[in-house]
């Protein structure tokens, strides 16, 4: 994307590229990359203002809008060639630009970054917000809409309404008839389909004279309400509690031609899947909505029974959640005869559910029936022959095509001979003959048929098994499943061997096995065989015992049967260990408590639970004392926890035996203790002591090794308590003291910018040592301070670039660390005031204009002026009038001004700026020398109508702007903040 000269003074020309303002925020967002930072944190001072390159962009930044780019020098477009594009692959896929590399089309919602590059070096870059599209689709619409619950209203009434009105275009797809012309309540509902979604858009009033027909496109601004679980398009809200009407003649008529989305067929079981959803979505505050459906539901069966405003039907199929009901609005487009007994399909937009009354309603736009009169039988592969142990598909062709199908039975009458499953029609040869078959439809329909069973059609030449061996863990619910290749006389796909497939197992007490499906029993080793006629085929299948290792990521619930060697006791459990890792069990049988012992060998059964994310066997249904138990089984591997894998233990770590070293730095608790042990200065890890549940020796051990700045051995359990990786029923074997040789900060210098802190630590040698006796001063700089932690804080007000010396000691022992306090780089903020924005009337007569809200800052102003010809007029003699702020915008950083062409605005009127870090009340602060403020510098009217001042007295942040002498008139002030 290359810009040419003439392209960009054309751009210049036409006022495309915005003026950029210096030493402040350029308009529409423009940006530079000019700010470095230093490798001690803190910040070099930017190029002068005139040499950054800026991007400027033009038009709004929405959804399928176009924007335009310049790159500027300062104010100066950029002459030479340059490329625009986006800085990243995610910033791609925010923008499409065009051939000219100039525009670019904004394709999604959010922030995306283009730079600007000459000879391939990124000279600027610019993050720009893209807003959603002015309108929306009716999906996207609908999941904004979701954003603004809660909806703070029953289920099921219109009175939880969005606060947000939004714009909707799309094809009007049905219409409801007129029902009374009560006002007060609607009439029925007009649904608009854009291909993204449809909505019902509730009509208020009398609507006979609706004038728009289905197909016509149709754009309408609406509020959004929650009528179970469907979020419904309605009138503007003129009241709190009263909707204006929304007539017909309130829907614009569009040029665009929008196509539905294509109906989705639905039986009962989808249908009963969307009564769900809907009975799910429609409660009180719900965050979801459900989506309207262009379906054709076929086998609706009319009942007869009618509502007020309705006719329910029946829905055939597992609906029984909601009693199989579909209540129907009669529309105008429904010309269907709804009497009853007829089986219809229809097709429409499911609008909504109701939990209470079981039924959905569906706004029809089309609707057919037809009746079964008679039945016949044929096949799937078109002959009536079948072989022994041959499956052969049945079909019953009901007339006429199309007719509704209630109800389906299907009979053998001579099951010797074969028989068939009476629901799917699959009929399966047993003996060589015939065999009469029967199918009853709508209980009351009837066909009868021969099917001819033949013997012996494909017998088996050999058979093989896909493993020879295999494996499967002794857990309830595991299986493994040995599927045979079986080779045929005839080799075909069509016919299958046609001979009897038997499985045995050698020993049932290992592992059983049916139709290939092997289940495990108990530890060992089996043989599976399967015979096909004459041929045979084994694999040898060895079930082995769950280990905790296999645990290893489980979630809640997973199931647990494992043997274990009892390594530790909690009075309301104990550890067990199984040669790789160690697992908790809670609770024990009251009837083991005696009879369990460390060194015990235990089958535990039960399933995976958690407390503090520590997995265990929680209430297991089975605990048994096992000690002549020949399966594998050792002490489990012995984990130790330094320096280098403290900070990375992770879920595969969780509850293994563990031995760490380190110096005890603190504890806290007192019915229950956590120790920290410090491994390094950047690496610790936590001992737990339970004083519930470890007996009185080990607690008392354990408390009196665990002395702070000693060097511990502890040996524990790993798991996560209270947030954190730590030892858990820990025993302290080594306990000593550590003497301390050396000690310096962590940071010898560093840079803090005002208002901000910096926490120091100190190193000691050896590196595990540690000490709380450590003292902290600080010199040079009343303005930085240091707490007894090493804790520093620069002063908001810090003199920038000043420096303080903060010491840490212990004994003789010494270490320091200079601060520099820095200023954040500037970020600024410009309010432009001119008549406009100040609100000042055109009447000819000084008034008080207050509350006038910055257009870009936080700042709030106070004006006393005149509208002179849509200028601002000032004048000095009425002891009044001027503009102040009297909410802070930030720092004041520079006043820009320009005055009026006006014969009265000459011999070298000015206008005077004052600041102050006392908020102004209104203009008369500014002639009380108690309230004024400082005079910052004047702006003189002196031939040269644009000026401006920039403050190099302070940090000031309030301004205040007054006529130093008679009347001026000013065209706009610009008033500049620094934010950071």
């Amino acid at each position: 994307m290359k810009s040419k000269k003439v392209l960009t003074t054309l751009l210049v020309a036409m006022g495309l590229v915005a003026p950029v303002l210096t030493g402040c925020n350029t308009p529409k967002g423009s940006s530079s990359n000019n700010n470095s930072t230093s490798e001690n944190g803190g910040h070099v001072d930017p190029d002068p203002e005139q040499n950054q390159y800026v991007i400027v962009y033009s038009g709004d930044a929405r959804v399928n809008d176009t924007i335009s780019f310049v790159l500027n020098k300062g104010t100066d477009p950029v002459t030479s060639e340059y490329v625009i594009e986006p800085k990243a692959a995610e910033d791609a896929e925010m923008f499409a630009f065009g051939a000219d590399g100039l525009t670019a089309t904004c394709l999604k919602e959010g922030k995306g970054t283009v730079v600007a590059k000459i000879d391939n070096k990124v000279v600027a870059e610019l993050e720009i917000t893209i807003a959603r599209s002015a309108i929306l689709s009716i999906k996207d619409t609908l999941d904004e809409v979701i954003k603004e619950i809660p909806f703070n209203g029953n289920a099921g009434t219109n009175s939880a309404k969005t606060e947000t009105t939004y714009t909707v275009q799309g094809q009007v797809v049905s219409i409801s008839k007129n029902k009374a012309s009560d006002s007060t309540k609607y009439d029925g509902t007009v649904i608009i389909d854009d291909g993204t979604g449809a909505i019902p858009c509730i009509v208020y009033g009398n609507i006979s004279g609706m004038k728009y027909v289905i197909g016509d496109s149709v754009q309408t601004t609406v509020k959004f309400t929650n009528y179970y679980g469907v979020l419904e398009a309605i009138a503007t809200v003129s009241t709190a509690t009263k909707q204006t009407s929304l007539y017909p003649d309130q829907l614009v008529k569009i040029e665009k031609a929008f196509t539905a989305r294509p109906a989705e067929a639905m039986d009962g079981a989808a249908f009963a899947a969307y009564y769900a959803e809907c009975k799910a979505n429609g409660v009180t505050g719900s965050t979801k909505y459900t989506d309207v459906k262009h379906v054709t539901l076929s086998k609706v069966v009319g009942t007869g029974e009618e509502g007020s405003e309705y006719k329910t039907f029946t829905v055939p199929g597992d609906t029984s959640e909601c009693n199989g009901k579909l209540s129907v609005t009669d529309t105008t487009s429904c010309t269907a005869d709804v009497t009853k007994d007829k089986v219809s399909d229809m097709e429409g937009y499911m609008i909504g559910g109701n939990s209470s009354s079981k039924y959905l309603k569906l706004n029809i736009t089309e609707q057919t029936y037809a009746k079964a009169e008679s039945v016949s039988i044929s096949s799937a592969t078109g002959e009536m022959t079948t072989y022994v142990r041959f499956g052969l598909q049945l079909i019953a062709n009901v007339n006429p095509v199309g007719a509704a199908i209630e109800s389906i039975k299907w009979y053998s009458l001579n099951e010797a001979r074969a028989t068939i499953d009476e629901n799917t029609g699959v009929l399966t040869g047993v003996a060589s003959g015939y065999c009469g078959v029967k199918v009853v439809v709508n209980e009351n329909i009837v066909a009868y048929s021969i099917v001819r069973v033949d013997a012996s059609a494909n017998p088996a030449t050999g058979v093989t098994l896909d493993k020879s061996e295999a494996s499967v863990m002794n857990v309830a619910g595991n299986t493994i499943t040995l599927t045979p290749a079986i080779t045929t006389k005839k080799p075909t796909t069509e016919m299958p061997c046609t001979d009897e497939i038997i499985w045995t197992s050698s020993d049932e007490n290992v592992a059983t096995v049916e139709d290939g499906v092997v289940t495990p029993v108990a530890f060992g080793k089996t043989t599976i065989f399967v015979q096909v006629g004459n041929y045979s085929a084994s694999c040898r299948v060895t079930v082995v015992n769950q280990t905790l290792k296999d645990l290893d990521g489980a979630a809640n619930n997973a199931v647990v049967d494992t043997y274990g060697v009892v390594m530790g006791k909690y009075t309301a459990g104990f550890w067990i260990g199984d040669g790789d890792r160690a697992f908790y069990v809670y609770k024990k049988p009251a009837e083991l408590t005696a009879q369990i012992a460390v060194g015990d060998i235990v089958h535990v059964k039960g399933k995976v639970g958690f407390y503090q994310n520590v997995k265990q066997v929680a209430s297991p249904t089975l605990v048994e004392v096992v000690n002549d138990y020949n399966g594998p089984l050792s002490n489990p591997e012995l984990l130790t926890i330094t320096k280098a894998n403290a900070g990375t233990l992770g879920p595969n770590e969780q509850c293994r035996y563990s031995v760490v070293s380190g110096v005890v730095v603190a504890s806290s608790g007192s019915t229950s203790i956590t120790y920290t042990l410090k491994l390094s200065n950047d690496a610790s890890i936590k001992v737990y002591l339970d004083n519930t549940n470890m007996d009185a020796d080990s607690k008392a051990d354990l408390k009196n090794k665990m002395v702070t700045g000693n060097l511990v051995t502890v040996y524990g359990f790993l798991g996560m308590y209270g947030g954190s990786y730590q030892l858990l029923n820990p025993v302290c074997t080594s306990s000593s003291a550590v003497t301390i040789t050396g000690m310096t900060l962590d940071q010898t210098a560093a840079n803090v910018y005002r208002g901000q802190k910096l926490q120091l630590n100190p190193v000691f040698t050896p590196e595990y040592a540690y000490s709380a006796d450590v003292t902290w001063t600080v010199t040079g700089n009343d303005k930085v301070t240091v707490d007894n932690k090493g804790l520093v804080t620069v002063a908001a007000d810090a003199v920038p670039d000043s420096t303080a010396t903060v010491t840490a000691r212990l004994g003789g022992l010494e270490a320091s660390c200079v601060i520099t306090a820095k200023k954040k780089d500037s970020v600024y903020k410009t309010d432009t005031l001119n008549i406009t924005n100040l609100g000042v009337a055109t009447s000819g007569s000084y008034a008080l204009y207050e509350n006038k809200k910055g257009n870009n800052s936080n700042a709030v102003y106070s004006a006393q002026c005149m509208n002179n010809s849509g200028n601002i007029q000032l004048r000095s003699s009425n002891s009044n009038s001027g503009i102040v702020s009297t909410t802070s915008g930030g720092v004041v950083a520079k006043i820009k001004l320009k005055f009026a062409s006006n014969t009265s605005t000459t011999g070298n009127r000015q206008i005077d700026v004052y600041v102050s870090n006392t908020a102004y009340t209104n203009p008369t602060d500014l002639y009380n020398n108690a309230t004024k403020g400082t005079l910052a510098g004047s702006l003189v009217c002196s031939g040269t109508n644009e000026m401006e001042l920039e403050i190099s007295a302070g940090e000031f942040k309030y301004v205040g702007l007054r006529s130093n002498n008679g009347a001026l008139y000013v065209q706009y002030f610009e008033i500049i903040w620094d934010i950071a």
